[in-house]
Order: C-alpha cells, then structure tokens, then sequence
C-alpha cells in the first residue's frame, strides 16, 4: 500500500478512535464539572485521563497495527506524548477561557482540535512508527 494511503487509512481510524475518545472526556468533563463540582481544569483532567486507556488499546491494536513492538516503550511514549499534547491543550484551554474570554465548552472542544492533531503526528511517527518497532524486535 502506498504511504500516502496508510497514512490516510490511519488518521481515519486514530479520528474515529479520538471521537469516541472525545466523547468519553466530555461526558466526563461535564460529569465532573457539573454534577461533582470540580474546576474546568481538574474536570478537562479526568476527562483526558479517562481516554487514555482506550486510546492506547485502540491505536495500537487497529489504528497502527503495532501489536509487535515493545509494549514497555509504546507504553511510555504514548503517556509521554499524552503529557506533552495534554500541556499543550491546556494552555490552548487557558488561553481561550481566561485570556479571550471564549466559553468554556467551546474553548474545550477548540482545544481539543489542537490537541489531536499534535497527538496524531507525534505518535504516528515516534510511538508506533513500524521501523522503530521493527528495531525493538531484533
């Protein structure tokens, strides 16, 4: 398969991975917000942390077929990147509710934007690039 095609064909799935993913942080993020009473930010924190999980298991098994590499490093990028992509939504976050005064469920969602898209290219080309992985194994 060409590289344009398999790039194409993964940033599909990793974007129907992210939307349930999406949609399990804003239920989250209302639930604690809303119901629980938690800040915008600790509650946008449990909401990405509730995704993480299933990300990983997703991405690794459908999304970038990366089954053979070492689970200990994929395991550590991927939180790793999360922690990096997360910071840097954070920041977005800030920035639109606090600074430009945007609402907040907006401002999460635009957020989440850049987040992802971060998130995709950095774990498409460092956490389950398949040469990388292919080293691990020998």
């Amino acid at each position: 398969m060409n590289n344009f095609k398999m790039l194409f064909i993964q940033a599909v799935k990793f974007g129907i991975v992210g939307f349930l993913n999406t949609a399990v942080t804003f239920i989250v993020i209302i639930l604690f917000k809303e119901l629980i009473g938690f800040s915008i930010y600790i509650a946008n924190f449990a909401g990405y942390a509730a995704g993480l999980m299933n990300s990983f298991i997703w991405n690794r098994a459908w999304t970038f077929k990366s089954n053979q590499g070492d689970l200990k490093r994929q395991v550590f990028l991927f939180i790793a990147i999360w922690c990096f992509c997360f910071a840097i939504q954070m920041g977005v976050l800030f920035l639109l509710v606090d600074i430009a005064g945007i609402f907040e469920y907006v401002s999460v969602f635009m957020a989440m934007v850049v987040y992802t898209i971060l998130n995709f290219i950095l774990n498409r080309w460092i956490t389950f690039n398949s040469k990388s992985n292919a080293e691990d194994n020998k």
